[in-house]
């Protein structure tokens, strides 16, 4: 049994209203089309029982859409009271069970107003309720967790002294691919919690000690759940030997371990390539810059053929097979009406889309929540209006089966772009072989050496690790 499995009785649970389970599917959906794969590890473990989930914030409302789209339970979120002044968004929000959260630097006049957010906050915790928080306070684009605030901390230490819940406190990470981009991906953890009893007693002797020691293992726990790159100036160097040599490891513990590739955790394996990375650039960072150096080269020269590094790796693994060629040419032949009628029919939503994204978005942070938005208002609005287009010109049953086709071929056809890309990157280093063989022997020569310094690489660490 887990040791932090929450009570097994169902009053220990907040029951979910209609309206919060339907608006919780009708988000499930738009998350399901926005992103290519969710990958989801220890969600089996916040099934029940009184909850304070801490989570990082890297993508404005799309972190909140993606959490409840993953954890099947109803939270009452935090936000800024600056969302309730409209009257119609504010009765949504506070019958979605929303929590407002006055901050001084929004008003003056909301110093003191804070206090109903934590009785607020008590009173779902009492009921066996889950509350959602972002410690961080702000939305941003960094790789890491910032420095987090002691909210948290003092909601559920000061619940746990009034009402003795037994009250979890659970970490989230959310870890996107390319947060801006359409149909990428995203890996949410959930791990494991702290119980705020833990830290009970020294709260009733010394309460500011007890927040501050809880905050402190609170941000220690949220970074082991995201990719959190300390240096800053290491960023796009992490990115770059990720791309390079992550599937090299894969290949690597597949074969020592006999694991499958599903079996493989993909976010620990980048865990561990970056701590290596920090540990060779406080140990030796003249090494580390002439790596880069060395890899910048490689990429640039890549970039200027058009060309990816992992085209390079397939042909270096030999896996551009002419049974593999002639099937992926077949089905694209096959499914190319399919996937065009799909995507005529979806052009204007995401088109439309995409330009209002790039027009009114200031930050990074936000493309994607407004991307979402204005395809949940567009993608009906174009949908209603084909159907009944259909209706006018056709019979009803006509209409009717062309309004359930339209989201199937539309599906299809991300899948079949997405497809089309790879095959494109295979056509391109066809081509590129034909009229340039030597060049790319000589960049696979510079690839196959790059792999081996981070081998070599990877044996000095692991072996000081040892």
């Amino acid at each position: 049994m887990n040791e932090f499995a929450a009570p097994s009785d169902e009053t220990s649970i907040e029951k979910a209203t209609l309206g919060y389970r339907l608006v919780q599917k009708f988000l499930s959906f738009w998350i399901r089309r926005f992103f290519r794969n969710v990958e989801v590890y220890r969600a089996s473990d916040i099934a029940r029982g009184p909850i304070l989930f801490v989570i990082n914030h890297p993508n404005n409302l799309v972190d909140t859409f993606l959490v409840s789209y993953t954890i099947k339970r109803k939270i009452h979120y935090l936000a800024t009271a600056q969302l309730f002044r409209n009257k119609l968004l504010s009765f949504f929000l506070y019958n979605m069970g929303i929590i407002p959260v006055y901050r001084k630097q929004d008003d003056s006049s909301y110093a003191d107003k804070n206090i109903s957010t934590f009785e607020e906050c008590f009173k779902v915790l009492n009921r066996g309720g889950a509350i959602g928080i972002y410690p961080e306070g702000v939305t941003h684009a960094e790789p890491r967790v910032r420095k987090i605030k002691t909210g948290a901390a003092r909601i559920a230490l000061e619940a746990e002294d009034r009402y003795h819940p037994d009250i979890l406190i659970v970490p989230v990470g959310l870890n996107y691919s390319a947060r801006k981009s359409f149909r990428s991906e995203v890996i949410v953890n959930i791990g494991m919690p702290i119980r705020a009893s833990d830290y009970i007693q020294q709260y009733r002797s010394e309460p500011v000690v007890a927040v501050d020691n809880l905050t402190s293992d609170l941000q220690t726990a949220m970074e082991e759940q995201v990719v959190h790159i300390d240096t800053p100036e290491l960023e796009r160097f992490v990115r770059n030997v990720e791309r390079l040599y992550k599937a090299e490891l894969i290949q690597d513990l597949m074969k020592e371990e006999g694991l499958s590739s599903k079996e493989v955790d993909s976010f620990r394996l980048s865990k561990r390539l970056i701590d290596a990375i920090d540990y060779f650039n406080r140990r030796d960072p003249e090494r580390l810059i002439a790596f880069q150096q060395e890899m910048d080269t490689y990429l640039s020269r890549l970039k200027n053929l058009h060309l990816h590094d992992e085209t390079l790796r397939h042909l270096a693994e030999d896996k551009n097979s002419y049974r593999s060629f002639f099937f992926r040419v077949l089905f694209l032949l096959i499914g190319f009406p399919f996937a065009l009628w799909g995507s005529l029919n979806h052009f204007f939503p995401y088109h439309i889309s995409r330009w209002i994204s790039r027009k009114i978005t200031e930050k990074e942070t936000d493309y994607a929540t407004v991307r979402i938005l204005s395809g949940i208002i567009l993608y009906p609005i174009f949908y209603a209006a084909q159907i009944y287009w259909t209706w006018k010109h056709f019979r009803w049953t006509t209409a009717l089966f062309y309004g359930i086709t339209l989201p199937i071929f539309g599906a299809f056809a991300y899948y079949y772009w997405d497809r089309f890309k790879e095959f494109r990157v295979s056509l391109q280093l066809f081509f590129v072989m034909l009229t340039r063989r030597n060049l790319i022997y000589q960049l696979k020569e510079r690839r196959e050496k790059l792999v081996r310094d981070l081998d070599q690489a990877k044996e000095e660490y692991l072996n000081a690790q040892a």
